[in-house]
């Protein structure tokens, strides 16, 4: 993606990045969940401030 000309960050604005212990889908309650957003960087920051007022 980065590669690319994209970015991918967490819901804050961090860049993300997959780690070994990182588990996209877990189904229990104590679960933590990791949300990611990957776009072009042309609409990357305005999808950002869209998240951000949900």
């Amino acid at each position: 993606m980065r590669e690319a000309g994209g970015q991918v960050t967490d819901f804050s604005g961090k860049p993300w990045q997959l780690e070994f212990s990182d588990t996209l889908f877990k189904n229990n309650e104590n679960s933590s969940r990791k949300d990611i957003l990957a776009s072009n960087c042309l609409v990357h920051k305005e999808v950002l401030k869209v998240i951000k007022k949900i």
